[in-house]
């Protein structure tokens, strides 16, 4: 069950990823600027801010959202076949104990 859990994992993190990318990036910038009148000297500051109408990476989050609801179902039906699986051998071996400190007649 760790490769299903891992492979949850990663699909989380690409769409923690897809995410990230649909985040538009600020920019900031500063700087010291020497003018050519003269000996003046100015300081600098700066910021980009994109703005973003639409998000074009809504696709990709879309398709990194449907992996990790894969990935999940797919960690509970290996959970569920390994609930199942101890619940047979459970039962089996209660029958066997059974059988075995049952007097013969």
């Amino acid at each position: 069950m760790g490769l299903v859990s891992s492979l949850v994992a990663g699909q989380r993190a690409a769409l923690d990823l897809e995410s990230a990318r649909g985040v538009a990036d600020v920019t900031l910038g500063a700087g010291v600027r020497r003018l050519n009148e003269g000996a003046a000297t100015s300081f600098v500051l700066g910021a980009s801010i994109p703005l973003t109408f639409r998000d074009d990476n809504s696709g990709n989050i879309r398709a990194a959202r449907a992996m990790v609801r894969a990935s999940e179902q797919s960690l509970r039906a290996a959970e569920l076949e390994q609930r199942t699986a101890l619940a047979h051998a459970h039962a089996e071996l209660l029958a066997v104990h059974a059988q075995a400190t049952t007097p013969a007649p």
